[in-house]
């Protein structure tokens, strides 16, 4: 199984981490990023989420959420999430970057 820095190393992504919401508002306000990916357990149960955070420092900022959604089912994302992934298939979150990168490009 390919984990989940991998399957973003082996794309032309440059990746930054964040160990709290704190850090990831001062990334995104010291650095030019096109989106965050943000995992489901750092917002559950939590009334002041990351994506939260994010979206006050950069309102229009795409959030992927990894998440498990083995059943398949499709609940509502989060308030601010644009998009989802699930964790157990990393190889689909290149494709989805891309997919944000390429709408939010702007037209020439």
């Amino acid at each position: 199984m390919v984990d989940l820095q991998s399957a973003l190393s082996s794309s032309s992504t440059v990746v930054l981490t964040a160990a709290s919401p704190e850090q990831a508002a001062a990334i995104c306000v010291a650095e030019s990023i096109a989106l965050a990916i943000v995992d489901a357990e750092s917002i559950r149960g939590k009334e002041w989420s990351v994506v939260k955070t994010l979206k006050l420092v950069r309102p229009m900022l795409p959030v992927i959420l990894l998440d498990e959604r083995a059943d398949g089912r499709r609940p509502e994302l989060p308030d601010g999430v644009t998009g989802l992934v699930s964790i157990s298939m990393p190889l689909e979150l290149p494709a989805k970057i891309a997919d944000f990168l390429k709408k939010e490009m702007p037209k020439v």
